[in-house]
């Protein structure tokens, strides 16, 4: 191989590598505004004090030990039936029922699982929730609930 097609191939590579990584920083900064928006329903939601719509931004995760490996691992369940449906009103409702939650603040993917985003928000000073992406959708997580 010639020096001028190497340089072309190197060029080529240095291209290539670039308009990935301009796809991918893209991708994910349409991500990050998929998540703001679906967050700041949420969030409008319970200013408005809809409870009984909270089922559909929600998912409950409860932790199983796989028996070979000994890790842990997360399970994300729907909110399905009315008494779950209940105990979510019951939480939400005790978080900000007093103080109404502000405007989204920030949203920030998780470096190393980007369907896991951390919101921030305005709740007297700064406060925030996890959301986690499921067959593309959003959802403000809740464990251990009870």
């Amino acid at each position: 191989m010639n020096n001028r097609m190497y340089k072309l191939v190197v060029f080529a590579g240095i291209f290539l590598i670039g308009l990935s990584s301009n796809i991918l920083a893209q991708a994910e900064n349409n991500e990050t505004a998929n998540v703001k928006k679906r967050a700041e329903t949420l969030l409008q939601t319970i200013r408005e004090e809809k409870w009984h719509e909270l089922d559909k931004f929600v998912v409950i995760v409860t932790e199983q030990i796989d028996k070979e490996t000994r890790k842990r691992t997360k399970i994300f369940h729907f909110v399905d039936n009315i008494e779950t449906k209940e105990k979510v009103i019951r939480r939400i409702k005790r978080l900000y029922a007093a103080l109404k939650p502000g405007k989204t603040a920030g949203v920030r993917l998780d470096e190393k699982d980007k369907t896991v985003a951390h919101i921030t928000y305005r709740h007297e000073d700064k406060d925030g929730f996890d959301m986690v992406l499921i067959d593309g959708e959003w959802y403000y997580t809740i464990e251990y609930l009870k």
